[in-house]
Order: structure tokens, then C-alpha cells, then sequence
């Protein structure tokens, strides 16, 4: 793998070297800057290579990674201003990772996130984070198995708030991989790679308006050639277009149009320098400038930006006047301009990282080789859009953690800065789809001076959500536009087994079981009703004591205490009985009845044929009556395993749990 990622360059020193040449006529000497020449100081970075992206961080410094392969050190991370001022963050020693080709990304919480090709506690790479400070933090470590290894890109922030990105090799064919990692270090593999689909995955993903997360292989595929790919956040993978003819090392960009626009390698010829192309979110592929290998450049291992001027700005890291590249502008449409050339005197050669537009409007980027001490250069490039108004958004794209539904998210910022050289005059700041802005611009921004558009999040739906913020002015363009995009989800809750309770119990009759709920919403809040019910059906029935209604509250877990009651078998006293004709009735009995007789018939109420019959039948049961005596025993709850349901209802949302008693 290492020496198939630096055969370029490696190439390259063996048959060409730096010369001063003439200065492009495309652009003059003053639109580019050297802001730092890696090799300065000791301990510099040095290398930063394909296909890095430098962030830009609250503080308007700079921040990216460097290989240091050239100097033999492991890597490191640094900072620097953007009027040159250069720290080093950290150095890696091998053990905290090696490599660190990819650059970083900025998350919401302020750190920095980014991966390293070798290293950590399996030799495969890592995940790491690290603060403005310089404090690094490893959050995973590759094994080279099914997780994957050699990651060359940093991780992304999705809107669900999770890191998503990729790994050269590794996976269940070692074709490379896309991950999913939690801010605190839950690592799921999402998809592996298995050459049909792609292979090599290099550059960063990125996340579309839609919410699927979109990224570009080297090779594989049907041509062998590199795949365009689309992953959703749960691994839903399909193959959006097949290179023909190279791959892509580079990042893909959304543009304001809603299309996806990149660059491919190409394979190193005159006639094959690579190309810049556009490709809509349905697959429809288009070349919009293929590069020929002269003044125009050839090998374009970095993605595109698009600027605030609305066109998109790029590098190739050969060719060009001087053979180490050119800084290009391209429009939606394929208008195409060279507008400097690498590698004069010493200025930097073989750029390899995505450009970044700053705030303050200016491009910046660093180059693999050249400048001073040959080990690379960091630099700014002015786009040169003339002394008018020039708009500067930052960040120019928001994108809101999931949302519930018809609920209302915390406001995101975007500063809307004049880094032109006259007044921006503003006849419309709008928000469209489930977003809302406002915001404290006047009619007129002066020069330098800045304004902030607050934005809110209300979905009306759930799943991906897409709008945007437009801005009318008197910029070039006449206007910019901020994609915006979140996920809503329904309000709902679950209700289960509390940490570490269990949901079965065993007892004898006549014990009670108890269990420890939790009804856990998920943007849910409200009365949830509660009822249980017990099978099978016997006698005595074990019964279930539990509130009838909890009231639960957004983002707490509400307690929920079940009891299971059962019924215990009880041996109670004696019963007396009485048996005829062979009993005894006491004498008293006897005489009273016989008495009640004869009475009735001298009153003529019975007939004179009853009495006697009547008076024999006393006397046998006078002579021959008996009695007996028994105990008794009220049955308990039968044993057996008995299933309590409890469901929890509020409203349409209907869900339940069961638990289980076993009565002995």
C-alpha cells in the first residue's frame, strides 16, 4: 500500500526538478502567497498529501495533518494563521498512530477529528480527536479484519451527530470499508467493499441535502475503473455510476445547485490528465473538462470547492507550465480557466489538498513538495473577483441533529462577513422548507464589517429534510445560497427492562415478583397509560399491581415498578356432617318433631295417615343416626410459567413489554 500511495510523487523527484519559468499569464505574482515553508524549524510538518482537507476553526486558524514521510517522522497535526503563523499540535509516535495522510474535519463540540493510515494498537490505523490545544484523544483502533484498516480520510460528522468515513483495506474482502463511530467510541462497520462494488475508497464522504452520505472509490467496479457510492446512516449501499478509464482519489462536493461535482485521476498520459465532472443525485453522469496534461494540469488528486463567486475552484498536482500543477477555476457548466501554475522558483509544487475558501475570502491550501527547503509550502491564493462586494458565509452549509416532529431545534449561526472592497447591499435574506431564520444584517454591510442569520429547525415531516437560506445582494452572482438539511422523526417512547434488570423471575406461591421499568422517550412527552394482563388464565389468578398512568418528559427516563402478585394454598379447621337414615338425631329433636305432629292433625291440618308414617320414619332415624368430621384446603396459585403483559399507551402509540414468572 505504501509505496502504490507515494509512486507518484517518488516518480516524479527521479525525472524532474524544480525550474523558474515564466509566470503564468493566467495570473499575477501577487495572487499568490507563501504563507510558510514546511522545514522552516525543526520538527516542521512537511508532506501533507492526497487528499487532505484542511479545516478552518472558530478561532480562523487553519488546521491539518502532514505525513512527514519524506523526513522519515511519523506524522503530525498542526495549526496555522492565516497570515502564516504555524504551531505544531502533536506528533504522532506510532503508538497513538502513524501517518496522518488525510487532514482533519471540524465537529460540532469544537475538536478536530481525523484518522491515521498506520499505527495504534494493531498497526492498522486509527480515529482520533483532538482540541485547538493540542490534546489527543485515540478513539479507535483498526484491526485489519472485518473493521477494516488504512483509513487515508478523516471521519465526517453526520446530522445524527456520529462519525462516518472509510478504510483503503480491510473488511470481509479487504476491498475497504465505511464505518460509523458514536462521539464516544462505538464503532459499527457499515459496509465492506468487495471490488463489484468498488475498492480503495480514499477520500472523505460527504453528506448530501437528501442525508444519504455520498464517496468515490479508486478502483473496482464494473470497469475496474473506481465507483461514485451512496450509503445511508443504516448501510443502505447502492453504486451511483462506474468510472471508465480512472478512479477518484477526491472528496465529492454538493453543489448550490444540488448536483454533485469531483475530479478523476486519470492515468497519468498527455491524452488522459484526468476530468472534472458533474453528476446529479439520480446518476446522471457528465464530464465537464477533461484536462490534457499541458498548461491546464493533469492529475487532479484533490476535490473542488465552490466559492463565493458560485464557481468551483480545484488543483492538479502535475502539469502545468512549470510540470508541478496548476490552481484552476471551473464553472457549473464546464467554463474553464487556469489561473496559476506550481512549482516556479520556490514556490510549492504538487498541491494534493482540497482548497478551503476562508472567511476572509481567500483560498488556502499547502503543497506536497517545493518552497524553501523542498518539503512542502502552505499558502493563500487570492480568487481575485475585483473590488466589489464579495460575500462571505460561514459556515456556507448547515446541517441540524434530528429533530422531532413538529418541535422546534437550537438556532445554528451562519455570518454572513463583506470581504469585498465596497459596500454589499442586501434586498433579501429568506429560509424555505422546515427552517426558519433571522437576523441581525441591515440593508448595507460595509466593507469588513459582518451580520448573523440564526437558524431554526421545525420539521413537518419525518426523514431527510432539505431547504436552504438565499441572500440577494449586489455581489458577483447577485446572490448566494446556504444548503440546509436535517431529519425529523415522530415523538415516541419505548418501555423495557431498567439497566441491569431482569425481566423473568422465579418464586413459590403466594411470593411476589417485582420488576424495575423504564419508559425512555425519544422526543416524547406526555401521560403514558399502563395496563398488564397475565395467561394463562387460572384459579386462583396471580394479578399485577402497577400506576395506571406515568407522566414522562422529554429527554427523562420515567421509572415504571411492576408487581406480580400470587395466592398461597391455605389448610383451614373441622367440618361436621350428618348422615342418614343411620345417624342418631338427639331425643329432644325427636320429641319435638313427633309433638308439631299430632298437633297439626287434632287441628285436622294433616291427614290421619301422614302422622304415622311420618312418626316411623323419626323413630329409625332416632335409633340409627351418626356423624363425621373433615379438614380443608383452599387451593393456591398452580405452578407453572406465567407471562405478564404490560403495555403503554399514549395517544396512536401503542408499545409493551412482557416479563415472566415461574411459580414452583
Amino acid at each position: 500500500m505504501k509505496s502504490k500511495s507515494f509512486r507518484r510523487i517518488a516518480a516524479l523527484f527521479t525525472t524532474v526538478v524544480l525550474v523558474v519559468a515564466a509566470a503564468n499569464t493566467l495570473a499575477t505574482a501577487q495572487t499568490y502567497t507563501d504563507l510558510y515553508d514546511f522545514g522552516s524549524n525543526s520538527g516542521d510538518p512537511n508532506d501533507p498529501q492526497w487528499s487532505g482537507v484542511i479545516a478552518e476553526g472558530p478561532d480562523g486558524n487553519l488546521y491539518s495533518t502532514t505525513n512527514q514521510h519524506w523526513t522519515g517522522g511519523l506524522g503530525d497535526v498542526y495549526s496555522i494563521g492565516p497570515t502564516g503563523t504555524l504551531t505544531v499540535l502533536h506528533n504522532f509516535n506510532g503508538t497513538d498512530g502513524q501517518a496522518p495522510v488525510g487532514g482533519l474535519t471540524l465537529a460540532t463540540d469544537g475538536n478536530f477529528y481525523g484518522t491515521t493510515w498506520w499505527g495504534g494498537e494493531f498497526g492498522n490505523g486509527t480515529i482520533f480527536k483532538i482540541t485547538a490545544g493540542g490534546s489527543l484523544t485515540t478513539m479507535y483502533s483498526f484491526t485489519g479484519g472485518a473493521d477494516g484498516g488504512g483509513p487515508s480520510a478523516p471521519p465526517i460528522q453526520g446530522s445524527d451527530g456520529n462519525f462516518y468515513g472509510i478504510t483503503t483495506a480491510g473488511g470481509d474482502a479487504n476491498d475497504g470499508t465505511v464505518y460509523k463511530i458514536t462521539p464516544t467510541g462505538a464503532f459499527t462497520t457499515l459496509h465492506s467493499f468487495d471490488g463489484t462494488d468498488g475498492s480503495y475508497p480514499s477520500a472523505p464522504l460527504m453528506q448530501a441535502t437528501d442525508g444519504n452520505f455520498y464517496g468515490t472509490t479508486l478502483t473496482g467496479g464494473t470497469n475496474s475503473d473506481g465507483t461514485i457510492f451512496r450509503i445511508g446512516s443504516s448501510g443502505t449501499f447502492d453504486v451511483l455510476y462506474n468510472f471508465v478509464g480512472s478512479g477518484s482519489y477526491a472528496p465529492l462536493i454538493q453543489g448550490s445547485d444540488g448536483n454533485f461535482y469531483g475530479t478523476e485521476s486519470g492515468n497519468f498520459s498527455a491524452s488522459s490528465g484526468g476530468a472534472v465532472f458533474q453528476i446529479t443525485p439520480s446518476g446522471e453522469f457528465t464530464v465537464l473538462y477533461t484536462f490534457t496534461g499541458g498548461s491546464d494540469g493533469q492529475n487532479p488528486v484533490a476535490g473542488l470547492v465552490q466559492a463565493t463567486d458560485g464557481n468551483f475552484y480545484g488543483t492538479n498536482d502535475l502539469g502545468g507550465a512549470n510540470g508541478w500543477g496548476v490552481l484552476f477555476r471551473i464553472s457549473s457548466t464546464g467554463a474553464f480557466a487556469t489561473l496559476y501554475a506550481f512549482g516556479a522558483g520556490t514556490a510549492g509544487a504538487s498541491p494534493q489538498a482540497t482548497l478551503l475558501q476562508h472567511t476572509n475570502g481567500l483560498l488556502y491550501g499547502d503543497t506536497a513538495v517545493g518552497g524553501a527547503f523542498n518539503e512542502g509550502q502552505f499558502y493563500s491564493f487570492n480568487v481575485g473577483l475585483g473590488g466589489g462586494p464579495i460575500a462571505g458565509l460561514s459556515p456556507n452549509a448547515l446541517t441540524f441533529a434530528a429533530q422531532a416532529l413538529g418541535t422546534t431545534s437550537p438556532a445554528q449561526i451562519v455570518t454572513l462577513t463583506n470581504i469585498g472592497g465596497k459596500s454589499l447591499n442586501l434586498t433579501q435574506i429568506a429560509a424555505s422548507g422546515d427552517f426558519a431564520e433571522t437576523n441581525t444584517c441591515n440593508t448595507s454591510l460595509a466593507v469588513g464589517s459582518s451580520c448573523q442569520i440564526s437558524v431554526t429547525f421545525t420539521p413537518t415531516a419525518s426523514g431527510s429534510r432539505a431547504g436552504s437560506i438565499t441572500i440577494k445582494d449586489n455581489a458577483a452572482g447577485k446572490g448566494q445560497t446556504v444548503p440546509l438539511s436535517g431529519i425529523g422523526f415522530t415523538p415516541d417512547f419505548s418501555i423495557g427492562a431498567a439497566a441491569g434488570a431482569s425481566t423473568s423471575q422465579t418464586i413459590s406461591a403466594g411470593q411476589n415478583a417485582t420488576f424495575n421499568l423504564v419508559i425512555t422517550p425519544n422526543g416524547f412527552s406526555g401521560t403514558v397509560n399502563l395496563s398488564c394482563s397475565i395467561a394463562p388464565a387460572v384459579t386462583p389468578a396471580p394479578s399485577c399491581n402497577l400506576p395506571s398512568s406515568v407522566q414522562v418528559t422529554a429527554g427523562e427516563a420515567a421509572p415504571v415498578i411492576v408487581n406480580v402478585n400470587t395466592t398461597p394454598a391455605v389448610t383451614g379447621g373441622t367440618i361436621t356432617g350428618f348422615k342418614f337414615p343411620t345417624g342418631t338425631l338427639p331425643m329432644a329433636v325427636t320429641l319435638v318433631l313427633a309433638s308439631g305432629l299430632l298437633l297439626a292433625w287434632k287441628r285436622r291440618r294433616l291427614p290421619a295417615l301422614v302422622v304415622p308414617v311420618v312418626l316411623a320414619l323419626i323413630s329409625l332415624a332416632g335409633c340409627g343416626g351418626s356423624s363425621s368430621a373433615s379438614s380443608h384446603t383452599t387451593p393456591g396459585t398452580p405452578a407453572g410459567t406465567y407471562t405478564a403483559t404490560i403495555k403503554a399507551t399514549s395517544g396512536s402509540l401503542n408499545h409493551g413489554t412482557t416479563l415472566t414468572v415461574v411459580v414452583q
